[in-house]
């Protein structure tokens, strides 16, 4: 799901690309396995050369033309490792394609973002050869995606903003996931831009590769989301004995990043036990004996519409607000 989020500004180019053909002079040299070739130009190598052709009229694009097989294949990559903090994009145009086409970009060495040709993506954190292997290991499945231009012909935007232990996937210009590092993963390695023909010859353009310093913001920076909480939990006696399960809702005002997070209701849950904990101890100075139990949260954040109609000043119904130091407090609006 793309959420509709004011995307982080640009910072100072480090690299971006232009091509002005092949270099007669360049150096190739072979892997292990005998099929990669390496072609430097102006800090990006290039796997699969014979694949690509530089579009007439233009230093700032690639074309690719790949075969009709199921392999998925590193196009160009960064010379050199990158470290933590680095704002990286590309445009992607199916030019000719099947559905089954995708392609990708590639950062700290083992998170993907692909996107295909019949207006899906998936957001993968391992490394290729798993991917291939276990194509069902995925932070993010394939689904359609309301940010992407669907259609041949159709130019879509990728970008992935990495600051810290965080990285943020974008499809033009809307944020569709925002993931922290796990798995050990490293925080560090090339930029590369994948593609794969799903069996049927495609030709893909690649444009516009740049490669910036993001701007670091305040984590709380920006403009918060809203989320929908819907809670069950359960009312235990002085005995210790529960009642039946209950449920109900609030509404918290976290920062825009946790709207697309995997891990949302993870970390709402966390939230609200905080909330249960304070219940308690209200309950404790009461002297009433009365203990709520948390058994489970399920969030969603609210779109534009949704907010507007502002749903938490219904009755019976209460706003809570995140701060900056995790702690939360209720709103007074």
């Amino acid at each position: 799901m793309s959420t509709q989020i004011e995307p982080p500004a640009s910072g100072d180019l480090i690299l971006s690309v232009r091509f002005t053909g092949r270099d007669p002079q360049r150096e190739e040299r072979c892997g292990h396995d005998g099929s990669r070739r390496y072609d430097e130009r102006g800090g990006w190598s290039f796997d699969n050369n014979e694949l690509l052709e530089i579009p007439s009229g233009t230093t700032s694009a690639l074309r690719a033309h790949l075969p009709a097989d199921q392999v998925t294949r590193r196009l160009f990559f960064t010379a050199r490792s990158w470290h933590v903090n680095l704002d990286a994009a590309v445009s992607v145009t199916f030019e000719t394609a099947g559905s089954e086409a995708y392609a990708g970009l590639q950062v700290r060495d083992s998170r993907y973002l692909f996107i295909a040709a019949d207006g899906r993506y998936a957001i993968v954190s391992r490394p290729l050869s798993v991917v291939i292997e276990e194509s069902g290991m995925w932070d993010i499945p394939w689904q359609s995606g309301v940010a992407l231009a669907r259609g041949i012909g159709q130019p879509n935007r990728l970008r992935a903003v990495m600051r810290e232990t965080a990285t943020s996937f974008f499809i033009n210009d809307q944020l569709v996931a925002s993931l922290e590092e796990y798995r050990g993963l490293s925080n560090i390695g090339w930029i590369s831009v994948v593609a794969c023909s799903g069996g049927q010859e495609c030709s893909i353009l690649l444009d516009n590769i740049e490669l910036r310093d993001p701007i670091v913001q305040a984590p709380f920076a920006g403009a918060p989301v809203t989320l929908e909480v819907c809670v069950t939990d359960a009312l235990t006696n002085e005995s210790g004995a529960p009642s039946g399960e209950a449920h109900w809702t609030f509404y918290l005002q976290t920062p825009s990043q946790w709207a697309a997070a995997p891990d949302l209701n993870e970390r709402v849950f966390k939230v609200t036990r905080r909330l249960y904990e304070d219940f308690n101890r209200q309950g404790q100075e009461q002297a009433d004996g009365a203990r709520y139990i948390l058994r489970a949260t399920e969030a969603h954040a609210l779109d534009a519409k949704q907010e507007a109609r502002q749903p938490w000043t219904r009755r019976g119904m209460t706003l809570y607000v995140l701060k900056p130091d995790e702690t939360v407090e209720k709103s007074q609006s």
